[in-house]
C-alpha cells in the first residue's frame, strides 16, 4: 500500500487484530469503530505485520510480504497467527491476551535492490528506515524497520538478516534476489483500554 495511512485507520487496525484474538480465546470481542467509514481503505489489498508484546518478551510475530487479501482482513489473520501459529513460540494466554501490547506494520511495495555483491548490496541500505526482503533459493528472510532499533549499526542488521536467511556471512549465492520496502506502525497498549492509544511510528 502506498498511501499514507490516517491514524483513525491505525486505531481500527489494531482494534481488529485485538478482536481477532479474543475471538479465537473465546472471548468477547469489543465493537470497531469506523468500519464503514473507512471501508474504502480497509478493502484495499495490502500486505501487514502483526507483533504482540507482553513487556520486553515477545508474544508472537507473524505477517505477510506481498498484498494478497485486504487490509483488513490481512491484518486480522496475521494476528491470530501471531497469538497461535508463531512456530517459535508457544500460543498466547487469556493472561497474555489482558497485558499484551499490540503493533500493526502495513508494508509499502517491494523496490528491488540491484547489486552484484554483498558490499554493494549494502551500500545502498537506508540504515534506521528500510525493511529488508532477501531471497535465494532455498533461502529467504525478512526484517522489519523496527528491528533497526535493536540493531547499532547496519552491519549488525545485516547480520541479523543473513543468519535468519540461513545463508553464509556476506554471501552473495547465485540467484539472490533483495527488496526494500517501508512500513507505517500502529501501537497499542491492547485490551488494558477500552479504547487504544495508538502511535505512528514510521
Amino acid at each position: 500500500m502506498t498511501a499514507l495511512i490516517e491514524p483513525e485507520v491505525g486505531r481500527v487496525l489494531v482494534q481488529l487484530a485485538i478482536g481477532a484474538i479474543a475471538v479465537e480465546l473465546g472471548l468477547e470481542a469489543e465493537p470497531v469503530d469506523g468500519l464503514d467509514r473507512f471501508r474504502d481503505v480497509l478493502e484495499q489489498p495490502a500486505a501487514s505485520f502483526v507483533s504482540l508484546h507482553r513487556g520486553p518478551n515477545l508474544l508472537g510475530c507473524i505477517g505477510s510480504i506481498e498484498p494478497r487479501r485486504s487490509l483488513a482482513n490481512d491484518v486480522a489473520a496475521n494476528a491470530v497467527a501471531a497469538a497461535f501459529s508463531d512456530p517459535r513460540l508457544p500460543a498466547i494466554t487469556i493472561d497474555d491476551f489482558r497485558a499484551m501490547d499490540v503493533e500493526v506494520s502495513v508494508l509499502g511495495p517491494l523496490e528491488p535492490i540491484r547489486a552484484g555483491s554483498f558490499d554493494r548490496f549494502a551500500q545502498q541500505v537506508a540504515a534506521g528506515t528500510d525493511g529488508l526482503l532477501v531471497r535465494a533459493p532455498g533461502h529467504r528472510a525478512t526484517l522489519l524497520p523496527a528491528v533497526w532499533a535493536q540493531c547499532p549499526d547496519r552491519a549488525t542488521f545485516l547480520d541479523l538478516l543473513w543468519r535468519k536467511a540461513g545463508l553464509g556471512p556476506r554471501s552473495w549465492p547465485e540467484g539472490i534476489r533483495a527488496d526494500r520496502y517501508s512500513t507505517q506502525e500502529f501501537h497499542s497498549n491492547g485490551p488494558r483500554r477500552a479504547r487504544p492509544q495508538i502511535g505512528l511510528v514510521r
